[in-house]
């Protein structure tokens, strides 16, 4: 009864009753006020109702009944109220109501500012003075703030230094100080500011205090960004200043280029010049026009045929040609200059032309030193002309020699061959092993020098241009195994197996036999010679047909030490050894690879190799598969056979 008494002489009032600390009710009055309803609030905490209503105040000020001192709430719809508010204790420590009396609404103080703030068209901001809380603004000065608070919601009835950090202790906050302290309105005009998110901004801005009743209330805040316009403007001055020293430098460019430039305007007057056109014609300045810029010259083709004023390069662009690198001769009384002249046409938007820049470039010691050059380039290539006959005599000289000494050689070694072949046919029996082994040893020599010989000779021909390719319609399957047949015993004694892979049962192509029997023979006994013995290796010769290019492809497969990648192109060359690699026992003569290149590439074919190092080596030789015409069938008989024993003997001479 109590509490309904007490609540009874309040009825009229605007007030929330608190049961132990959360409102059980509210009058009226109070929902008018606020615009909020009982069902809205029921069950709020006393510090849940202050943040709802924005109070500027907490619990503790409240409850010192300083009744006279004006504090801002704000209704459901953000609307600020000037109010005081009383707390009063009922009956018992756990029932208190707090009572609130409206002293003035701020938009009723503020009639004008209601239209700005509807027309939107700057940001408008009512401040309270002096705590600088927002009580009012409209959107586009909530669009300038920094998140969160550009929703009205989160800055509404919140301090300046609450919404943005940076304000306290900033240039702003000094200013709305001085406007708080003397009354005075401040109008900066692209006002610098860095406090919000977006970096440095700047603002065109009325800052007015607003007196009411001799007490300043509140601060107008109308501002408009500004920041694109200094910026531009800056920008806009700081092109004009490069703009502006572009132009010096490049006038400081052109008076100093060695070129001579001249500007012409569309009537053909001259507009600048500089240093060294003014050095070329020295007659001509900026108040005469180009009818009187060639007078005291002649001018020539560089075939010495006079060239007229009306063709020369400077008056065809005002014809609107372009001229490019055009030389010419001038010739003064006094002196004469091969020049290059260029002309660069500049039209204006509706192609009219404005400007002709024309610029003479000095090539006088540009055709001195060519003609010199000519001239030293003559006497270099007579002389190499020379060296070359000498030394392709030399090298004539050098075949013939190798080509006599080799003839010689075959006559004593043919000699030694029948003695050995007479001594193995007629007296083995009855000669000691000793005896026999010296003798294979002679043998086996004897064929290296004929390998040798054979080399040296084959080398020659094919370098003089008289090596004969004698080509016979034969089946190179039946002839690879033949030749694998012949040398399997140099093979077998190092342990090493030797297989032919192919797909083809018989290939009857053109080739030259016996020359095709050393290229074979040659890559075979490089693979057994570099394969390593007893270690169970193994070596392929794989044949296969490339159909689509009519070729016959060959390939020697080792197991072997392998060469380098950066010695493979090496091994092809006259002489040319892989240093290091190779033990003294396995050194031959270094043509015999060279030579086979050679004679591949004569029988219109190609070899390539592909090698890992530790790992052996691929020799891939690419033939015709072409038959010879009008040729028959070389059938490989008994001849073929001793030929091919013979030629292995001699090639495997120095495994």
């Amino acid at each position: 009864m109590a509490r309904l008494s007490s609540l009874f002489d309040y009825h009229d009032n605007a007030f929330i009753f608190f049961n132990r600390g959360y409102v059980e009710d509210i009058s009226d009055a109070f929902s008018e006020l606020t615009e909020y309803t009982k069902e809205e609030i029921l069950g709020f905490s006393t510090k849940e109702i202050i943040e709802l209503l924005r109070i500027n105040a907490t619990m503790q000020d409240l409850e010192q009944n300083k009744p006279n001192e004006s504090l801002y709430i704000f209704t459901k719809s953000y609307e600020a109220i000037e109010t005081t508010i009383l707390v009063k204790k009922l009956d018992d420590i756990n029932h208190c109501i707090y009572i609130f009396t409206e002293k003035a609404r701020v938009s009723d103080n503020l009639l004008f500012v209601e239209q700005l703030c509807h027309d939107n068209i700057r940001g408008v901001a009512v401040h309270s003075i002096p705590d600088l809380v927002l009580l009012k603004a409209n959107q586009k000065y909530l669009d300038f703030q920094n998140p969160p608070f550009n929703h009205i919601e989160n800055c509404i009835g919140k301090k300046f230094k609450e919404r943005v950090k940076a304000f306290e202790g900033s240039k702003a906050e000094e200013v709305y100080h001085e406007i708080i302290r003397t009354g005075k309105s401040y109008y900066p005009n692209e006002y610098k500011i860095e406090y919000y998110q977006r970096g440095i901004t700047y603002w065109n801005a009325s800052l007015v205090p607003i007196i009411i009743g001799g007490t300043p209330k509140y601060i107008i805040d109308v501002g408009n960004e500004v920041t694109e316009t200094v910026l531009n403007r800056r920008r806009l001055i700081e092109s004009q200043r490069e703009l502006e020293s572009h132009k010096l430098l490049l006038e400081s460019i052109v008076e100093n280029e060695h070129d001579a430039i001249a500007v012409f305007n569309k009537d053909c007057e001259a507009i600048m010049l500089n240093a060294e056109a003014r050095k070329l014609y020295p007659h001509f300045n900026t108040e005469t026009t180009i009818k009187s810029f060639h007078k005291e010259f002649q001018f020539y083709d560089f075939n010495n045929n006079l060239i007229s004023v009306e063709n020369l390069p400077t008056r065809r662009a005002f014809n609107r040609e372009k001229v490019r690198n055009e030389k010419i001769l001038i010739k003064h009384p006094d002196w004469s200059q091969y020049t290059e002249i260029n002309a660069t046409l500049i039209f204006d938007d509706e192609d009219n032309l404005e400007l002709v820049v024309v610029s003479h470039h000095n090539i006088s010691d540009t055709i001195k030193n060519q003609e010199e050059i000519r001239n030293q380039q003559e006497q270099i290539i007579n002389i190499e002309k020379e060296r070359n006959y000498e030394l392709v005599k030399n090298m004539e000289m050098k075949d013939e020699f190798l080509s006599l000494i080799s003839h010689e050689l075959r006559t004593p070694l043919t000699v030694i061959t029948a003695t050995l072949q007479t001594l193995e046919l007629t007296c083995k029996n009855e000669m000691s092993d000793r005896t026999n082994r010296y003798l294979e040893k002679v043998k086996q020599n004897t064929n290296r020098l004929i390998k040798l010989i054979n080399n040296l000779l084959d080398n020659t021909r094919v370098s003089s241009g008289h090596f004969k390719i004698n080509k016979t319609n034969i089946d190179i399957i039946a002839l690879n195994k033949k030749i694998i047949e012949s040398i399997l015993p140099f093979a077998e004694k190092k342990d090493i197996q030797l297989n032919l892979y192919t797909e083809l049962a018989s290939k009857v192509i053109g080739i030259d036999e016996s020359l095709y029997e050393r290229i074979i023979l040659n890559l075979l006994s490089n693979a057994v010679k570099f394969t390593p013995g007893n270690e169970g290796k193994s070596i392929k010769v794989i044949i296969s047909e490339i159909k689509k290019q009519e070729m016959i492809q060959i390939q020697v497969v080792d197991e072997g030490i392998g060469i380098p990648k950066d010695k493979m192109n090496l091994i092809f060359e006259k002489f040319g050894q892989v240093n290091n690699l190779f033990s003294r026992n396995q050194e031959g003569t270094g043509i015999g690879l060279s030579l086979v290149k050679m004679v591949v590439k004569q029988m219109s074919g190609e070899i390539m190799l592909d090698s890992n190092e530790g790992f052996g080596s691929t020799f891939t030789v690419i033939l015709p598969a072409a038959k010879v015409d009008s040729v028959k069938e070389n059938i490989i008989g008994q001849k073929t056979e001793e030929r091919i024993l013979q030629a292995a003997a001699i090639e495997f001479s120095d495994i």
